[in-house]
């Protein structure tokens, strides 16, 4: 189905927005869907049935009846010669024309009308017919300034939409005119000519300081102009040379220097260096990277690295910065609209109605105690002093900068209603593997013999989708010097467990819970079982026997336990749901709270859902919290967490390799791969971004109310009129003041991820964390390891994600510290450095 974009000019709030979509749905030349209009960069895109070589041009046409200025948007390769086809550039001309155009227009108007103003004040004595030169001068003058409103209400008429500010200013101006004109014929009536003159100059100025608030926030959310649009390519025998990034395709070799902009998403092939993820998780410190991992577009590249080579996946229009863009572009329908931007529509939608009848009671009740002149400027004054546009722009204004915000640091709020939910989120439930933890299981102890792996690898090898059976199978594979898998069949012999015959032989594994039921004797291993810290146990059985078992982790991610105490910090109940074994859950939860991380509580052995409302299911724990009148937040990756995700009040679902994409397309946000900091940022962002609509709509409502209360009553009462320029003025000063507090929330500073050594301090009041001593290469403080003697004199510089596994146990590292005394580096592994009760480091 054929597409058509185009450049819409005078739009100015929500109001406008409507008026265009509601024409485009009375379009009779073809069925016109999908129907989107986007204040924000001033475009209009429709999906069409009939795709004829006039159509586009029609339908810009039938926008311009509407009383707006539309023009096709084409490729600006064929125009432009740019790399980028976004029509970034276009729309940001078009913007800054606008700009120019406001300002030009309200200081001419400024300047006439002040002259005309200090004449009509003077004193001055002036001849009839030089008055009324300037009163035609000043009238056309008027209507060369106001054109554009008088337009639109032209068309209103056909469109019927009136709730504009064009109507207002439209028929305050023209009854000015009116008014003035006539004080020729009856010198009793109040000669104006200087208040539609500036009633223009002040929209003009008012709409020139809206244009460059959209024109701003239209260039932070343009992620794919942040990309270089030329990129240095390494070609045959090394050759580099400078390709356009739309030239670039996937495969290919490019170089990103020191300070610049990862173009395009690909692979590191630098052995090692760093990056600046800050796009991806929020995080301001480069991260250490090596050869293989992935780079997205985007990320930066430190100024103490050189250069970085990588290469190419995706081309420019699959980056991960061009789905950001169309992540942000893309347009709120009437059910997902924050519930603030619906009031602020429905408030703009009986404005102008409203404003028009206090303006005609004021000046009929005005006219039976005062003059009918003083009346009527009432009246008008009325008129030009409210401002509705507020209404219409500064609602989704804000959201598209909060939705920014977040995107910038690795959370997307999929509307703006989610947007609003996040702010008064008072419970958080996060799924356990692969949210909490890093989704990856590793076997941290095996008694099963060597010669029972191929079997093991045979009965895991249709279990594979399953993080403990995937992380059996590569272990099992890795023992089996065969390597092929033997060919075994499921049987239901164990019904609770997982068996099948192979080689003739019943075999079985599962763990505690289901090797019970399935009636095995596990108690020979309790004690062994006991003293270990693995998070998940397996047993596997031959003909009905154990014969050994695998102990399997998968560990906290390292932000974890921040994120945690950060929530519980901002005043939120935190809870675990998961569907592991009890076992596994209380480890965990132990875990938490040796960290000073503990949650409210944790739910084990949970189902997805259930229609069963006692079930022990997902579904029910978040439903449960709902009825007692919690906002609830879930926060899960695989197909198990997708009804939760779907009952809660936020959704949030995490993008990885691993996580489930039906979860993902039912949440109300994703938190982007990489780290759990951003749903902190987010909170944060959110509970701004309401504050600020908020204050934003109190201070319109009290202005406009305060404005007619003063203008029709207090000056009234006292016989003074008030002239209608000065009304434009106020309107004026109010636009420039919420913009001011809308722009304030925009460059606050977004709360950014700790240093990396807070996610693994267990103790805040410690003076010698675990991440200090891999920084400073100190000594480990004696005090903290009792089970091994550590010599004084001894340095250890201890890294973090090595890539080269551990000695095995605490054995090698106290070989290492008596045979290994001249300090040379040790590296350990994710368990022992955070897992192991006999490895006493803080973290």
């Amino acid at each position: 189905m054929p597409k058509y974009d185009f450049l819409i000019t005078g739009m100015t709030c929500a109001s406008c927005t409507n008026t265009i979509q509601n024409g485009l749905r009375e379009f009779k030349r073809a069925q016109l869907t999908d129907i989107h209009v986007d204040l924000l960069t001033e475009t209009a895109s429709v999906n069409v049935t009939d795709d004829s070589p006039r159509l586009q041009n029609e339908i810009a046409e039938y926008i311009d009846e509407i009383g707006f200025q539309a023009e096709p948007l084409t490729d600006l390769i064929a125009e432009d010669k740019t790399p980028q086809t976004n029509n970034y550039h276009k729309i940001l001309d078009n913007k800054k024309k606008l700009i120019r155009k406001y300002r030009i227009n309200g200081g001419i108007g400024i300047v006439a009308g002040a002259l005309v103003m200090g004449l009509s004040m003077s004193g001055v004595g002036l001849p009839l017919l030089l008055m009324f030169l300037i009163g035609i001068g000043s009238t056309l003058l008027t209507l060369l300034l106001g054109f554009e409103s008088y337009k639109k209400v032209f068309y209103s008429f056909k469109t019927k939409e009136f709730n504009s500010m064009d109507l207002l200013f439209s028929l305050s101006t023209s009854l000015t005119i009116l008014i003035s004109l006539a004080s020729f014929a009856f010198p009793w009536l109040p000669m104006m000519f200087d208040a539609p003159i500036l009633i223009y100059a002040f929209r003009h100025i008012g709409k020139s300081i809206q244009e460059n608030a959209k024109k701003t926030e239209f260039e932070q959310t343009s992620f794919r102009n942040r990309a270089p649009p030329f990129i240095k390519k390494i070609g045959e025998k090394n050759k580099v040379t400078t390709v356009a990034i739309n030239d670039i395709k996937p495969k290919d070799i490019i170089i990103i220097k020191s300070g610049e902009i990862i173009p395009l998403d690909g692979i590191c092939l630098t052995k090692k260096t760093s990056i600046i993820t800050t796009i991806r998780n929020g995080a301001t410190e480069p991260q250490k990277i090596t050869k293989g991992e992935k780079l997205l577009a985007g990320m930066k590249v430190p100024e103490e690295v050189t250069l970085i080579k990588m290469e190419v996946t995706k081309t420019e229009e699959e980056s991960n910065l061009a789905a950001m863009e169309n992540f942000l572009r893309a347009q709120d329908d009437n059910t997902t609209k924050a519930k603030l931007q619906k009031t602020a529509e429905n408030i703009l939608k009986y404005f102008v109605p409203t404003i028009f009848a206090l303006a005609i009671t004021f000046g009929i009740a005005f006219s039976f105690f005062f003059s009918p002149i003083l009346a009527i400027q009432c009246a008008i004054s009325i008129l030009t002093a409210v401002c509705p546009c507020t209404f219409g722009l500064i609602t989704p204004l804000t959201i598209n900068m909060a939705k920014a915000k977040a995107v910038e640091n690795g959370f997307q709020f999929s509307t703006g209603n989610a947007l609003q939910k996040a702010s008064d989120i008072d419970t958080v439930v996060f799924d356990l593997n692969g949210t909490l933890t890093i989704g990856k299981c590793s076997v941290v102890r095996n008694t099963i013999p060597k010669e029972m792996m191929p079997y093991l690898q045979a009965l895991e090898s249709g279990k594979r989708n399953h993080l403990i059976g995937r992380a059996l199978y590569h272990y099992a594979k890795s023992q089996n010097a065969a390597r092929d898998d033997l060919p075994c069949i499921y049987s239901n012999k164990y019904p609770y467990a997982v068996s099948a015959v192979i080689d003739e032989h019943d075999y079985t594994i599962g763990n505690a819970k289901q090797m019970q039921k399935s009636g095995f004797d596990i108690s020979l291993f309790d004690r062994e079982i006991k003293s270990l810290d693995a998070e998940h146990i397996v047993y596997f059985a031959k003909d009905g026997t154990i014969v050994g078992y695998a102990a399997l982790e998968d560990p906290l991610r390292p932000e974890a336990i921040a994120v945690i105490r950060r929530l519980k910090e901002m005043g939120k109940s935190v809870y675990i749901c998961t569907g592991s074994n009890e076992y596994t859950a209380l480890k965990y939860k132990k875990k938490l709270e040796i960290r000073d991380a503990s949650v409210s509580d944790i739910f084990y052995e949970c189902l997805p859902d259930s229609k069963d409302p006692d079930a022990n299911t997902k579904t029910n724990h978040i439903q449960r919290f709902k009825n007692k009148g919690h906002k609830v937040a879930m926060i899960g990756d695989g197909g198990n967490d997708a009804p939760a995700i779907h009952a809660s009040h936020l959704g949030i679902a995490i993008e990885s390799d691993a996580s489930d994409p039906v979860t993902r397309s039912l949440s109300d946000a994703i938190i982007q791969q990489g780290s759990l900091w951003p749903i902190i940022t987010a909170f944060h962002i959110a509970k701004d971004a309401v504050a600020n609509m908020k204050q934003n709509l109190l201070l319109s409502l009290s202005y406009n109310l305060m404005t007619v209360l003063v203008i029709s009553v207090v000056f009234t009462a006292i016989g003074f009129a008030l002239n209608p320029a000065f009304g434009a003025l106020f309107m004026f000063l109010q636009t420039g003041f919420i913009l001011w507090n809308a722009n304030r929330f925009r460059n606050k500073e977004t709360t950014k991820p700790p240093p990396p050594d807070d996610s693994f301090s267990v103790n805040k009041a410690s003076k010698s964390s675990y991440g200090k001593m891999m920084t400073n290469e100190l000594k480990p403080d004696l005090s903290l390891s009792r089970e091994f003697p550590v010599m004084p004199s001894i340095s250890i510089p201890i890294y973090r994600h090595s890539p080269t596994p551990s000695s095995r146990g605490i054995a090698g590292f106290k070989q290492f510290c008596h045979s290994r005394a001249g300090g040379n580096p040790f590296e350990i592994d994710s368990r022992l450095r955070g897992n192991d009760k006999s490895f006493q480091f803080p973290g």
